[in-house]
């Protein structure tokens, strides 16, 4: 199933990995080597993401928290358009997709380049057991108003119930969701929520829902590429049936859906 209108505005394929005390620290060095080494031509680190550590004294009888020495945690790069962008550190690395121009990339491309990341950064970190991966789709859509109130039930079918008798329409939602069952790749998690605004070109006010979605895998899988591929595969499958399943077949329409 392909979208010729797809409201996904960012995409991200994030591996978690397992390190014990044999694998070195990084720090801003070394994923500057690793960054150099695979990507120069490719992508430009942007910043570094880390965190600092706490130290607690608790002598006199009166704990003392003070900020210890800063922990790197991970590097953050981009391309040139600036609609990629890859995150590396000692036991984490993120592909990310932005939509930054009209067209969006089938789901092939998120996966292939993704993998080819992986690769390069299993062979440049070596040794490493895979905890986790996951899938990550961030969607926007507009739901079309023709006067004061919307009626969510003629194009979603994932919102809050409410007694519309004790409090009367609502006007904003946030509903956070652990569906372990939605599927057989991993648990998944689905965030929506609304997000007003205005149209540029008139004062009606509209309404715009975002679907946070992540799919995580149950256990650790094979570090094998393979196997790593094929599961991205099941999560994307299971991830499209449950995204088509949350709009009314009307809805649906609207995002142009094409068989492959």
């Amino acid at each position: 199933m392909n979208l010729g209108k797809p409201p996904v505005i960012e995409a991200w394929v994030e591996f978690r990995f397992a390190v014990d005390e044999g694998v070195p620290a990084w720090d801003e060095a070394t994923a500057e080597r690793f960054f150099k080494h695979h990507f120069a031509d490719a992508f430009t680190i942007k910043d570094f993401v880390g965190h600092y550590e706490v130290e607690i004294e608790a002598g006199g009888g009166r704990p003392t928290v003070r900020q210890g020495a800063p922990v790197f945690d991970r590097a953050r790069a981009s391309n040139a358009d600036g609609d990629r962008y890859l995150q590396a550190g000692r036991d984490v690395l993120i592909y990310n997709i932005l939509r930054r121009r009209g067209v969006w990339p089938e789901y092939r491309a998120l996966r292939d380049e993704a993998m080819a990341a992986y690769g390069k950064y299993i062979d440049f970190a070596k040794s490493l057991a895979l905890r986790s991966v996951g899938l990550h789709y961030r969607d926007e859509v507009t739901v079309p108003s023709e006067g004061p109130l919307i009626d969510l039930r003629e194009h979603i079918t994932v919102y809050p119930e409410v007694p519309e008798g004790v409090f009367g329409p609502v006007s904003n939602f946030v509903m956070n969701l652990t569906l372990p069952e939605a599927g057989t790749a991993g648990i998944l998690k689905l965030m929506v929520l609304t997000v007003p605004f205005v149209k540029p070109d008139a004062t009606a006010r509209e309404l715009r829902i975002r679907l946070d979605w992540h799919l995580l895998s149950k256990s650790s899988p094979s570090t094998e590429p393979k196997a790593v591929s094929e599961w991205l595969d099941r999560a994307h499958n299971e991830l499209t049936h449950a995204f088509e399943r949350c709009f009314t077949r009307a809805a649906w329409q609207r995002f142009d859906p094409k068989e492959d």
